[in-house]
């Protein structure tokens, strides 16, 4: 049976450098029969922003491209980092979901997972990074595939626009079930 760890984030920005992460939404999710993914673990959480690479926190939001901030505005992800009750630490949001990683090292699963929120993981969220695989399952690889070489009608009209961490896994996984179940 493989078990995979779907995973979003939310971020300041691009640059694990530079930004920090706000949100993080993880589904954990067995397939043993073919592309169910029975959903076994759903988190996510809102973290307080933190200073970091020599800034602080307010002036890494401060500093937020335009687009980033507005679609954290609309979404109403700015809110509620303003909210403290609603909020957790980095370290206790690595901590967390280090603990949250069954024993077997899952492989990460999302979109742009590998080349966007592991590397935002293995510089703020070591603990947790060290958890998972390094075995990718990247759903935007599945739709370039069907961008070049497929009807892509059939399954990537699966999207959230909401930019929140866990509808984005969410997302993801139902685009991995929707090709699977048309492929195979």
């Amino acid at each position: 049976m493989a078990e995979f760890l779907w995973l979003d984030l939310e971020t300041s920005g691009l640059d694990p450098d530079r930004e920090i992460i706000l949100e993080i939404g993880v589904i954990i999710a067995n397939d043993s029969k073919g592309g169910d993914f029975t959903e076994t673990a759903v988190e996510q959480t809102v973290i307080t922003p933190y200073d970091f690479g020599g800034r602080s926190a307010q002036q890494i939001l401060d500093e937020m491209y335009p687009r980033v901030r507005d679609m954290h505005t609309k979404n109403g992800l700015l809110a509620e980092l303003a909210d403290p009750a609603l909020c957790c630490s980095i370290t206790e949001a690595d901590d967390y979901f280090a603990a949250l990683v069954p024993d077997g090292l899952p492989s990460i699963a999302g979109n742009s997972v590998g080349s966007f929120d592991l590397q935002f993981l293995r510089r703020h969220m070591p603990k947790f990074a060290a958890r998972l695989s390094h075995r990718v399952f990247d759903v935007s690889t599945l739709l370039r595939a069907e961008r070049t070489y497929g009807d892509s009608e059939s399954f990537m009209n699966v999207k959230a626009d909401a930019h929140r961490a866990l509808a984005d896994a969410r997302a993801s996984l139902a685009t991995a079930r929707a090709f699977v179940a048309r492929r195979y």
